[in-house]
């Protein structure tokens, strides 16, 4: 089992939308691990930064798990709601996790019940300085 099968996949390339009206400085999704093509088991931690430029900081964001194998999307952060139940700390589950970092956040993903087929994440967000982020890595 790896990183999805799309023609993006995990650590592929990255794709960004564009702000309304031009926006400003966009975030960025980057340190992905495990590397691409690395074998993902059902306990494998999934690692990645969302970093800005400037002064922008992340105004939403919103974290998703696709599962290209059956089409299934699981939210797995929101800036409202945290982590969802499935990745959430639950009695021995040490759940997942979120850092702040020099120039934006780190998340470790841990899922409850494992990963199953091939995850792929999408990040969607933006910063307070209006630019988007639809990124797909």
């Amino acid at each position: 089992m790896g990183w999805g099968d799309s023609d993006v996949g995990w650590g592929g390339n990255l794709t960004s939308g564009g702000g309304g009206g031009g926006g400003g400085e966009r975030p960025i999704v980057t340190n992905f691990l495990p590397t691409k093509d690395t074998p993902i088991y059902g306990a494998t931690p999934l690692s990645f930064d969302v970093t800005f430029s400037g002064a922008v900081t992340l105004a939403a964001i919103v974290v998703y798990v696709d599962y290209i194998d059956t089409g299934a999307r699981e939210v797995v952060y929101t800036a409202e709601r945290g982590f969802s139940t499935n990745f959430r700390p639950s009695g021995d589950f040490l759940g997942s996790e979120l850092s702040t970092i020099s120039g934006g956040i780190h998340f470790l993903l841990r899922r409850s019940a494992g990963w199953y087929l091939s995850p792929t994440i999408r990040v969607e967000g933006a910063s307070d300085a209006g630019g988007s982020i639809v990124e797909v890595p």
